[in-house]
Order: C-alpha cells, then structure tokens, then sequence
C-alpha cells in the first residue's frame, strides 16, 4: 500500500504543473506604469500566448489590430498623496479620457471608471443602472 501511495504521489509530481496557454492576444490599455498594469499584464502573460500594454488613450483600430482581446481599464480616479491616501476634499477626480475609434471592432472588456467614461462618450446604453 505505501509504494501505490509513493508511486502515486511520483506521478502527480511528473506531471507539467503548468496548463497550457490560451491561445490569445490579449492587449492591456491602462494607466501607464500603474501598478495595476504590471499585475494584470503578470496575470495575462501566465495564462495568454501573447501580450502587451498600452495606454488607455492610445486605443485605435491600428493599435488593437493584432489583439484577440483588448482590456480597457483605471487604476484610481481619486487623486492621492505621497503616501497613497485618498486627499479629502479633493474637487478633481482622475478620470481616463478614452474612447473607442468609430468603426472598432475588436472584443473589448472594460473596467472600472474606464467603462463608465467610454461609456458616455459613445452614447452607448451600458451605464449605471
């Protein structure tokens, strides 16, 4: 009974611990240098065959050309100091100025106040409810 439990526990131990990657491209448009980009792009390079990062204002149709997937997203809207805290009374919110190109077609999933601000812009239905 030991060696069945060894040889099992062997064989789990041979095997590939990592899956395959998704065969997809997938592009981050964000907040340049933003912490958020470097850990989503960290969690999109283990599980997609290609990616990359741009600016959330940059996205074109030539820009996202070559992607499967484009993820448009905002690390904060609210302006903060040295230390990272929110700074009260604060009457500006950071707000990305981004907006998709008349004519763009490529699968796109936005998040945070990206979605919201893309949103309005394009007159399209999917707000806050």
């Amino acid at each position: 009974m030991r060696i069945t439990l060894i040889g099992l526990a062997l064989s789990f131990l041979a095997q590939d611990p990592a899956p395959a990657k998704i065969d997809l491209r997938v592009l981050y448009a964000g907040r340049p240098g933003s912490t958020r980009e470097k850990e989503f792009l960290e969690l999109f390079g283990a599980h997609f065959v290609k990616t990359a990062a741009i600016d959330v204002k940059k996205v074109t149709t030539t820009a996202a050309a070559d992607w499967d997937v484009v993820v448009m997203d905002w690390s904060d809207i609210y302006p903060r100091d040295d230390k990272g805290k929110i700074i009260q009374n604060s009457t500006k919110l950071n707000t990305p100025q981004a907006q998709l190109p008349e004519g763009f077609s490529r699968a796109t999933v936005m998040m945070g106040s990206v979605a919201g601000s893309v949103h309005r812009r394009q007159g399209l239905k999917l707000d806050w409810l």
